[in-house]
């Protein structure tokens, strides 16, 4: 289904790049923190396939996210961090400490529900794919949504920086 999706907006939009975006889950309660921008360096399912998407559009991505954090004024909250590390895509949420747990010793940082289709759809069309999500929670420990809201933000802002990067790449001919 998220193939089938995914070849029909490419066929429509033609995008030179696809970026997933959302929020996610941190599994490690050492951080990142609710409000850290992650983004994926592979992928992984529980059944332990592994995709890795560490390429020149995450690399373009860190640094366009890195570049607006540091163009906002940060006086009453933290400056939120950018993080890279393994995802891991779940069929549904993960709210417990022990489960955050287990999906950490296979190796993930963070854990989200969509990301592993998005990137194998990409891989298979021949797309460059990034994924940047922000974290909304710790599995296990209760926080504000406030610092999430404004990575989200960040995030929006960087994905625009990227586009433009991309197209004026397809339009020099070096994509």
């Amino acid at each position: 289904m998220v193939a089938q999706a995914l070849k029909f907006a490419v066929d429509i939009y033609r995008p030179c790049a696809v970026i997933c975006t959302g929020y996610c889950g941190s599994l490690s309660t050492d951080g990142p923190g609710v409000g850290d921008i992650a983004v994926a360096t592979s992928v992984l399912t529980p059944e332990e396939d592994t995709i890795h998407t560490a390429d020149t559009i995450s690399e373009i991505l860190v640094a366009e996210l890195r570049q607006c954090i540091d163009q906002v004024v940060w006086d009453h909250m933290a400056k939120p961090n950018v993080r890279t590390g393994p995802f891991i895509t779940t069929s549904h949420f993960v709210s417990s400490r022990e489960d955050a747990d287990q999906l950490l010793q296979m190796g993930a940082l963070f854990v989200e529900q969509e990301a592993y289709e998005i990137v194998k759809a990409c891989r298979t069309l021949g797309l460059p794919v990034g994924v940047a999500k922000v974290v909304r929670d710790i599995p296990g420990i209760s926080v504000g949504a406030d610092r999430a809201r404004l990575g989200k933000a960040i995030c929006t802002a960087a994905i625009i920086e990227v586009a433009k990067i991309c197209d004026g790449q397809l339009a020099s001919g070096t994509a």
